[in-house]
């Protein structure tokens, strides 16, 4: 009978050994097929969202502490779908601020945009969210979960996006209000409030030129930290002499306002700075060299500018992003 009780106890125990291992084996299959088949699905990012904590230091820039200024310096700003394809080629140990960009109207991948965020750790990339509305800054800021995965993954913060077909109509048009109604100042605040810095991002000039000096004295009073002005249009059917002229007016502008440095960004397009060379030989004495235009450009305002946003969107932008950038990484080095 010891015997019999000796191998039943034996055999007992090989079974349950057994079933602990096939559990094993299952938990890592199904762990390994979760992973490929959602790298950006939601279940990832709430597993990411649960298991990392906030780090203050990745996130909390005080924009008017000595050398803050100096993380925007020479720097170029791209999309997550531009660092996806094109980053081994950009990311060269120099300034790159990557953004993931969402609108009201159309979410854009946006979980997917903030899980390429999440997996950059080069501590040479600055990460940032566009968002086109106060309104869904206040959602994404007034949600705990959201707001701690944010800082966990380092963004630093928000460009606010003005645009006339994604930003609500009462938002756009309060966007030069000197009243508190201000939607740019209501955004500043808010994003001030929670430890993150905040640029705007208008259309045009013709809106920062509109917005009245007190206007923007409130916006910087509210915490905004700077602007980027949206040259790729202007630029394409202008000699470089007039452009230059009038952003330096706004950064005077806005400078004087804010009564400091600010973050100053200024964005252009591979393709349209085809276009502007056109334009610069026929009515600018320019050259035909590749993107002499623009390179003028932005060589005249490399000292009053921080860095240079690049819109790549488009097959012929995005497969000219590489060279467009190393020509502007070229200037700025001057």
């Amino acid at each position: 009978m010891i015997k019999k009780s000796k191998v039943a106890t034996k055999t007992t125990l090989i079974i349950l050994i057994s079933i602990i291992f096939i559990g094993i084996i299952y938990i890592i299959a199904s762990q390994k097929i979760s992973a490929s088949s959602g790298v950006f699905s939601l279940i990832n990012y709430a597993r990411i969202k649960g298991s990392q904590t906030p780090s203050p230091k990745n996130n909390n820039i005080d924009i008017d502490s000595p050398g803050s200024l100096a993380l925007f310096s020479q720097a170029i700003r791209i999309s997550t779908d531009n660092y996806v394809d094109k980053g081994n080629q950009l990311a060269d140990g120099k300034p790159l601020i990557v953004a993931a960009v969402a609108t009201d109207k159309n979410a854009n991948n946006y979980d997917s945009q903030l899980m390429v965020l999440a997996s950059i750790k080069d501590k040479n990339i600055l990460k940032i969210v566009g968002l086109t509305s106060y309104s869904t800054l206040q959602k994404k800021l007034n949600d705990i979960d959201q707001l701690k995965y944010l800082k966990s993954i380092g963004i630093i913060g928000f460009t606010y996006n003005t645009e006339g077909q994604h930003t609500p109509k009462e938002e756009m048009r309060s966007l030069t209000s000197a009243q508190s109604d201000n939607s740019v100042a209501k955004f500043a605040s808010l994003a001030k409030a929670n430890g993150f810095i905040s640029l705007w991002v208008p259309p045009g000039e013709d809106i920062l030129n509109r917005a009245s000096v007190d206007a923007a004295k409130l916006m910087f009073k509210s915490g905004l930290d700077g602007i980027v002005i949206q040259e790729q249009r202007l630029i394409e059917n202008s000699c470089v002499e007039d452009r230059v002229k009038a952003v330096q007016n706004i950064i005077n502008k806005y400078k004087t306002a804010a009564g400091k440095d600010l973050i100053i960004g200024m964005q252009v397009m591979p393709s349209r700075c085809t276009t502007a060379n056109t334009y610069g030989v026929a009515h600018c004495n320019g050259s035909s060299e590749k993107w002499s235009h623009c390179s003028k450009f932005i060589s005249e305002l490399n000292n009053s500018i921080n860095f240079i946003s690049i819109w790549a969107s488009a097959k012929p932008d995005v497969d000219n992003l590489p060279e467009f950038s190393n020509m502007i990484r070229k200037i700025m080095s001057k």
